[in-house]
């Protein structure tokens, strides 16, 4: 009996062992927690913009041939050299008016259009601000843009 007393003031008692291993894995959870939150604010936000993609119809002859790009649910403004647009694969050039004879270069804001000419068929349209993809749609354009 006396050889099992002298060993158990050795050891660590049981309430103390779970104490210890509780704190060490709060420790390590909130460790992993600011290591992986610390990603995300690592990242750029991106734009926080909506483009709305849809075609109209300039001339009047009742036949889609201009494409019109408009800006929402943003508070920020874009500058000509901040915003690309493609048309199947090719830069577009964009346009102020829906005639698409003032070139857009000053700013791009919110509840403002942009527009672009048509090529009959099917228009692949990608729109970027500021290096952030913020629409891609097809559009079918019934004739090209007179």
């Amino acid at each position: 009996m006396k050889a099992n007393q002298a060993r158990g003031d050795e050891a660590v008692s049981p309430v103390i062992a779970v104490i210890l291993m509780v704190a060490i894995t709060v420790v390590l959870a909130a460790t992993v927690y600011i290591w992986v939150t610390s990603f995300s604010s690592q990242q750029d936000a991106g734009v926080q913009a909506t483009v709305v993609v849809d075609t109209l119809d300039s001339d009047g002859d009742v036949q889609s041939d201009t494409i019109r790009l408009l800006l929402s649910n943003t508070a920020e403004s874009f500058a000509a050299a901040q915003v690309t647009v493609t048309n199947n694969g090719a830069p577009a050039t964009l346009y102020t008016d829906q005639g698409t004879s003032a070139a857009f270069s000053t700013a791009w804001t919110s509840g403002t259009s942009l527009f672009l000419n048509c090529t009959q068929g099917n228009n692949e349209i990608i729109v970027t601000l500021r290096n952030s993809v913020v629409a891609s749609r097809t559009v079918r354009c019934d004739e090209a843009t007179p």
